[in-house]
């Protein structure tokens, strides 16, 4: 059979197809198993949504697929918006169900995805995150009438050629696979520095470009650092009993040892084996009560006045530690804890006094009503943030 009348029979077994089509499903949009069926008989160019089962071949199953998914009728976007200028979508079509943005490698912060759609339409958005160390994520956006829903996806892929970004207190190691006999550095060290095992540390946020240097001899590699941006942190409020407040023991401010009371050890444990971060600049906290009031270090000034500190430099107990950790290994993004745990209290204890005023702030040996202790503390925090 020559390729006209190939392209005949098959024209004739689409239209016989999608005329059964239309009765079955007459409420639904044909245009897009229209557009696939002339990309296929060779009258129209080919969408790129043609391969709707995705497996790698373009035919009729393609358009049994768009009915079955019921990707279909006038369930759109009429836009869908990224919160940083930085980056873009490219022009939006409502037909275009994948979209991708090149982002700078490094640590680039990733942009929130928006969209909005018609009234009486549902709109669903699933954020992307891209772990630390891999290139890849991707957001969706799920628009639903309540019985067809079609589903946008914008993928975000981390690359060299797009620049390099670090956020703001990353620790980054220069990449250079063998660092033996180089000595590094920075031509703007007020905004980011690099030691001598070439870790260079985001000190400042900064829109203009910074050149780290490596040096062997006549040997010269360099890396530009495009900017580096405000972070994102994700906020945990922590509030509840001694599982909630851990506690630290053994080190200072400083991360110097202490000798204390045996006596005034917390519960006698010991922390040798607590898990803590692996680097710095990815698990903070902001502590509104003391962990335990007995640690000698809390009567360091700076802790008086209520300090953002990165929880890697402390030896200590409680869950917070190891959960910063997984998720920023999950999600690539830092983790700053609102700690507000108080040994022995109830969850009284944190109500608010102006409509709870029998039950709360009764409960700690100071008397002191964490619902305003805690207001207090995270107006602090999001004035230092």
């Amino acid at each position: 059979m020559n390729k006209k009348r190939l392209a005949v029979t098959i024209s004739i077994l689409l239209a016989v197809l999608l005329a059964m089509t239309i009765t079955i499903f007459a409420a639904f949009d044909m245009e897009k198993p229209i557009a696939v069926m002339n990309g296929i008989i060779g009258t129209g160019d080919m969408p790129d949504y043609a391969d709707a089962n995705e497996d790698g071949e373009i035919n009729v199953l393609d358009i049994l697929a768009l009915m079955r998914e019921q990707k279909l009728g006038n369930v759109y976007l009429d836009n869908i918006v990224l919160d940083d200028a930085n980056y873009s979508i490219g022009e939006f079509d409502k037909n275009k169900n994948t979209y991708k943005v090149n982002l700078p490698a490094g640590r680039p912060t990733i942009p929130q995805v928006s969209a909005t759609a018609a009234e009486g339409l549902d709109v669903e958005v699933t954020q992307a995150f891209i772990p630390d160390g891999e290139k890849e994520g991707k957001a969706t956006v799920r628009v639903s009438n309540g019985s067809i829903t079609n589903v946008y996806t914008i993928k975000f892929v981390r690359d060299i050629a797009n620049g390099f970004v670090l956020q703001y207190d990353d620790r980054y190691e220069f990449p250079l696979e063998n660092k033996t006999g180089y000595t590094f550095e920075s031509n703007n060290t007020e905004a980011l520095t690099v030691d001598a095992n070439g870790v260079m540390t985001a000190k400042k946020v900064v829109n203009s470009p910074i050149i780290v240097t490596a040096t062997n001899g006549n040997d010269t590699k360099t890396l530009t650092v495009s900017r580096v941006e405000k972070a994102h942190i994700n906020l945990f409020f922590v509030t509840g009993q001694s599982n909630g407040q851990g506690c630290y023991d053994g080190v200072t401010v400083n991360g110097e040892g202490t000798l204390e009371d045996p006596n005034q050890i917390y519960y006698d444990v010991q922390l040798d084996t607590v898990v803590r971060p692996d680097e710095k600049g990815k698990v903070y906290s902001f502590d509104v009560h003391p962990r335990n009031e007995n640690v000698n270090y809390y009567n360091n000034p700076a802790f008086q006045a209520n300090v953002v500190y990165d929880m890697h430099d402390f030896a200590r107990q409680g869950f917070s530690s190891p959960l910063g950790v997984d998720w920023y290994n999950y999600t690539g993004e830092k983790v700053i804890f609102l700690q507000s745990a108080w040994s022995g209290s109830p969850i009284e204890a944190w109500l608010n006094p102006e409509t709870h005023s029998a039950e709360s702030g009764k409960y700690s040996s100071r008397k002191l009503n964490f619902y305003e202790t805690t207001k207090a503390g995270y107006g602090k925090l999001v004035a230092i943030l």
